[in-house]
């Protein structure tokens, strides 16, 4: 018996020195990170990760390859520092620049200058003249020369109908191009709606169904909302100066005109169909026009300066009193904005008109602007950019992982990531864009990572590790540990 106990003791033994052996390789072959080198402030409590929780790039000493690089998780800061963008804006009626100052994904106007449009003084058979084309380069370069003093990180100029209708586009954007070395681009009547919502619907917006119309010199915008998202966008093509040009003779229009005015807007609208059986009740009003009209009306003592609400029934009451007399008419619109004094009056006519179409009760005056719109949907192409950009040095933590105390299989997390050229062995690794492709792990058969056991985890301290199934080479050894020490048992005997 004693015997036997001192070969049961010594294949116990080998059993355990077996295990340790097999303990051993498993963790020098599964890799972690050091938390000496890395900073994680992933924890492993039940709270739900931002959606801003990403896997960042982070340098590894350990890796033997220069060539790769380890991943830790983190969560980002959204503090953002102020940077300024530069939108210049050349309409029928009047071309601006504005400088808007970003901050935490807000928007700030700190500047505007505003320049009479050259298409309404320089055009001449439906073509901007030399005249007016220089002009207008001058004016480029003076509105750059404001960006420029600002650091503006964006310039943006557009143009809309202004530009859009003339015969000569092409020899006019071009020239300002080749002049300046800025691009002027041109908005189409419903890309024009849908930056004017997209401006309106942060700002304005305080009924969930209605109309807008953003009424330029040159066009005019119309959408449709409900649940304060466009249902019909389209554009008409008339805004309150060319109903001025067309149906007006003299300074403001008569009756006659008047009429001309509402038969065209009816036309335009009916061609586009609209679906008018909704009540809507409410229109909301975008651009100079409808700004001026809220300023005649304060101007007047009409409504208070904090007003920004009005039935249509006043509408009524100030056209009426707008075409008593023209003198004592071109006084009230020149102290509130000289400017428009021959566009107003049509404008007034188009809003009323669109207004019965549609069976409004309330005009609403917005207090944003189109270029708004243009920094809104500029913000939103720099974070796609940024975000193309940084897909090949950071993983979406949630594209990977959903829930960190869920393992997902190699499988499944290397068909997410593998446009990234992503490879997973012992660690997550990435290949630098100039590593040769034969030397890309991704492409050797061998290297591929089949075995649903393996799995990306996230451990205690926020880092990924990968763990692998020890079991079935331990028992190997086990079984193998016991044969032999039977053997030498046997032996013995």
């Amino acid at each position: 018996m004693k015997f036997k106990y001192k070969y049961v003791l010594f294949m116990i033994f080998i059993i355990l020195c077996s295990l340790s052996c097999v303990i051993a390789v498993d963790n020098n072959q599964s890799s972690s990170f050091d938390d000496n080198s890395y900073t994680t402030i992933i924890t492993n409590d039940n709270n739900d990760y931002q959606k801003n929780s990403i896997i960042q790039e982070k340098e590894s000493s350990n890796i033997a390859s220069t060539s790769q690089k380890n991943y830790s998780i983190y969560s980002t800061d959204n503090t953002q520092e102020k940077e300024y963008y530069g939108v210049g804006n050349f309409g029928s009626n009047v071309m601006s620049v504005t400088i808007y100052e970003i901050s935490n994904d807000k928007i700030n106007p700190v500047f505007t200058k505003n320049e009479k449009s050259v298409t309404a003084e320089y055009t001449e058979n439906n073509n901007l003249t030399k005249d007016g084309i220089n002009k207008l380069i001058s004016i480029v370069n003076d509105f750059n020369g404001i960006m420029n003093s600002y650091n503006v990180t964006q310039k943006y100029l557009f143009a809309t109908a202004s530009l859009r209708k003339i015969d000569n586009t092409n020899e006019v954007t071009d020239s300002v191009l080749n002049s300046t070395n800025l691009d002027i681009h041109l908005i189409s009547g419903e890309e024009e709606a849908e930056l004017g919502f997209e401006a309106v619907k942060y700002t304005d917006l305080t009924t969930d169904n209605g109309v807008l119309i953003d009424m330029g010199g040159g066009s005019t915008e119309v959408i449709t909302f409900f649940n304060k998202t466009p249902s019909q966008v389209d554009s008409m093509p008339i805004g309150s100066l060319s109903s001025y040009k067309e149906y007006v003779n003299l300074e403001f229009p008569n009756e006659t005109e008047i009429k001309n005015i509402k038969i065209r807007t009816q036309e335009e609208l009916n061609k586009i169909n609209f679906n008018n059986t909704f009540p809507f009740d409410d229109l909301y009003g975008n651009g100079g026009t409808l700004y001026t009209v809220r300023n005649v009306l304060t101007y007047l003592g009409d409504i208070s300066n904090d007003t920004y609400v009005i039935p249509v029934s006043k509408l009524d009451s100030l056209l009426a009193k707008l075409l008593e007399n023209s003198t004592r008419t071109s006084e009230i619109i020149s102290a509130v904005d000289n400017s428009r004094i021959n566009t107003l009056l049509p404008g007034i006519v188009m809003t009323k008109e669109i207004s019965e179409y549609f069976k409004i009760q309330n005009i609403h005056f917005c207090k944003s602007k189109l270029d708004e719109g243009v920094i809104y949907r500029l913000m939103e192409n720099k974070k796609d950019t940024e975000k193309e950009n940084q897909s090949n040095s950071i993983i979406d933590y949630n594209d990977v992982v959903s829930n960190h105390d869920i393992p997902v299989t190699l499988n499944n997390a290397y068909a997410v990531i593998n446009n990234m050229k992503i490879n997973v062995t012992h660690t997550v690794n990435l290949l630098k864009d100039n590593e040769p492709q034969e030397n890309n792990p991704a492409n050797d058969s061998k290297n591929n990572i089949n075995d649903e056991s393996d799995a990306i985890t996230v451990s205690d301290n926020g880092a990924f590790s990968l763990t692998e199934n020890s079991y079935i080479p331990a028992a190997v050894l086990a079984v193998l540990s016991i044969l032999i020490a039977s053997v030498v048992i046997y032996r013995k005997r």
